[in-house]
């Protein structure tokens, strides 16, 4: 009877035990806005965006964690800002101990863009963060944002 508990038992324990979350970074874009401007010179976008960054309380050690390339992409995935000129006031790179979350605000402004195609719909704020300690870059993107137009 004992063999036949353990039997039944080891599964359940081990199905437990493979929650990736539990061990791995999640990286996602929490806020965001964006502001599109007319000028003599064109237009230019800025706004904000938060990332929530959380480490799993099972991961094996603490892991850095650095902003890559963030862009500005309409609805049809055409790109319209290359590279957002992103700043922020927490010290980079970034620190996460085991089970702990940080949720880092970000800043940019006066990247060019096409007036037109940044107003006609809703666009996202795509890039990625690296985990220099872990497991590479890491992909996020917002939902749809509905632009601010002039």
């Amino acid at each position: 009877m004992r063999g036949l508990t353990l039997f039944f038992a080891l599964p359940l324990a081990l199905a437990g035990c493979g929650d990736k979350s539990a061990v791995s970074l999640s990286a996602n874009i929490t806020a965001g806005s964006v502001t599109v401007e007319s000028s003599v010179f064109g237009a230019s976008a800025s706004g904000s965006f938060d990332v929530l960054l959380a480490l799993g309380p099972e991961a094996s050690a603490s892991r850095t964690v650095t902003p890559q390339n963030f862009q500005l992409v309409s609805e049809s995935k055409a790109v319209l800002a290359d590279q957002l000129p992103i700043e922020t006031t927490t010290p980079i790179p970034i620190t996460l101990g085991k089970g702990e979350s940080k949720t880092v605000s970000f800043t940019f402004k006066g990247s060019m863009v096409d007036h037109d195609t940044a107003c006609a719909g809703p666009l996202s704020i795509v890039g990625a963060v690296d985990d220099a300690t872990g497991s590479g870059s890491q992909r996020v993107a917002s939902s749809g944002l509905t632009p601010s137009c002039d």
